[in-house]
């Protein structure tokens, strides 16, 4: 079994061409652990370039990629992990899982578990964000079976998502359809989005438009930027947390760069009449696209730009053909924007003993950890 641990700013030219090849053809891709967004992320992010990068090889073929962190806690407690969540992935990766050769892909966890034993890292892996049934679900399972490792899920979250039904269509498609028709809302929900549009039509004095503008990912980066910048998130004094403010402007730029070089960049533009009211961004990976970032004109927030921007991109994104699914990444927190999306992906936090006996009792006394933890926490009297 064959792994090995490089420092993700120190990936040679070789690797990361290899990593981009799997990318392509691995089980349930995502964007977010692809090379071009954490190799541009190592060379403008300190955070990002803490992580490491496990490639797990089966003779001369790559197989499985992880990024990872060492941790110190886990769940509140003093327990050294390999981790998936630590700030920079946590924060702006919306999925977790590696990169899995989809033609084996239980063979190729059982080499990455395996092979991680030998790196002489922490025992436990924390691994984030993991989907609870599906191929890459059982992979895992065949995989912990096989090396004997063990997994504890820690906890469950419900994600919104929008795809396809069985039959391969989806209410969406049909192109006669309104841009912000949501079939699975009440009553109340739909009459809300189309007020809002028609609303938002007639202050801009001209009918809704939606461009995409992924092919031009230089202007797209400068006209999100003064978006923002002109929003509570370009202003420190209100807790502006915005890209030019907080200095990150370069990596955002040149992220859309590099997913733009191969046509992987959608710029979602909500407007019209020569007007920009809401900016989209989404990352697209191998046949399914997934939400990064989004802004808006706050001098038309009374009519829900951010809802109105969202549900018109859902319509075109699953009208595009080739598109399997789309997934929002939006966290649980957002609730508004969570109910546009019809479907639901369940994931979970899982920790992993992989590193043999003394990890196995280390996760198996995990559980009476915490609860005595929590006991001793409680006010008394």
């Amino acid at each position: 079994m064959s792994a090995r641990l490089v420092p993700l700013a120190e990936v040679a030219d070789r690797d990361a061409a290899r990593w981009a090849e799997l990318a392509e053809r691995s089980i349930d891709a995502h964007p977010f652990f692809e090379p071009r967004f954490l190799l541009t992320s190592a060379r403008h992010r300190a955070e990002a370039r803490d992580l490491a990068v496990v490639f797990a090889e089966d003779g001369d073929d790559l197989v499985a990629v992880l990024p990872i962190g060492i941790e110190s806690r886990i769940g509140g407690l003093p327990i050294r992990t390999v981790s998936t969540n630590g700030p920079f992935l946590r924060r702006w990766a919306g999925r977790h899982h590696p990169l899995v050769d989809a033609s084996s892909p239980a063979r190729a966890l059982e080499l990455l578990l395996g092979g991680m034993r030998r790196l002489r890292q922490p025992g436990l892996l924390d691994l984030s964000r993991f989907p609870v049934d599906g191929p890459l679900a059982e992979a895992l399972a065949a995989a912990a079976q096989s090396t004997g490792a063990r997994v504890l899920e820690r906890e469950r979250e419900e994600r919104v998502i929008a795809l396809p039904d069985a039959a391969g269509s989806t209410p969406w498609a049909r192109t006669d359809a309104p841009d912000f028709v949501l079939p699975h809302r009440g009553g109340e929900a739909k009459r809300r989005i189309q007020r809002d549009a028609r609303g938002l039509a007639a202050q801009l004095d001209a009918p809704l438009e939606l461009d995409d503008r992924g092919a031009d990912p230089a202007g797209s980066a400068a006209e999100f930027l003064d978006l923002e910048d002109e929003g509570w998130k370009g202003d420190a004094a209100r807790g502006g947390e915005g890209f030019r403010l907080t200095g990150q402007d370069g990596w955002f730029t040149e992220i859309l760069a590099a997913f733009a070089a191969d046509g992987r960049l959608t710029v979602n533009v909500l407007g019209g009449g020569g007007t920009d009211v809401h900016l989209s961004v989404n990352l697209r990976s191998a046949s399914a696209e997934f939400g990064f970032v989004d802004t808006f004109d706050r001098r038309f927030h009374k009519f829900r730009p951010g809802v109105l921007g969202r549900a018109a991109a859902m319509h075109k994104i699953l009208r595009t053909p080739g598109t399997d699914y789309f997934d929002p990444c939006i966290n649980p927190s957002f609730v508004e924007s969570q109910r546009l999306y019809p479907g639901i992906r369940t994931q979970a936090s899982l920790l992993v003993a992989y590193g043999g006996v003394r990890s196995a009792g280390l996760l198996s006394a995990l559980p009476a950890a915490r609860r005595i933890r929590d006991r001793l926490g409680r006010p008394r009297g």
